[in-house]
């Protein structure tokens, strides 16, 4: 996650650089977040059955969740990484 908030926030600058956007004042914020459980990283869902079928498989578990942030700027660039052990319970799912 941490090295796809930075790829995204490079990407970002490149393509304002190539419309000659950049400049002194630019401030890029790009992110990147996934979730673990029982040992293996979701995907994004594919569809509104897929997401349910997510929910209910983290529903009452404690899973991970992984983000990585970057801002970037002129003057430099900061990348950041948390991870947070997580739980959510519902019982309202289609």
């Amino acid at each position: 996650v941490r090295e796809l908030s930075l790829r995204k926030a490079r990407a970002t600058k490149a393509l304002l650089e190539q419309r000659g956007e950049w400049n002194d004042d630019t401030l890029i914020i790009a992110s990147d977040t996934v979730v673990a459980a029982e040992g293996a990283i979701l995907g994004k869902p594919r569809d509104e059955a897929e997401a349910a079928e997510m929910l209910r498989l983290l529903s009452g578990k404690t899973h991970q969740v992984m983000t990585g942030l970057t801002v970037l700027t002129p003057n430099g660039t900061v990348t950041v990484t948390e991870k947070r052990a997580t739980a959510f319970s519902t019982e309202i799912l289609a």
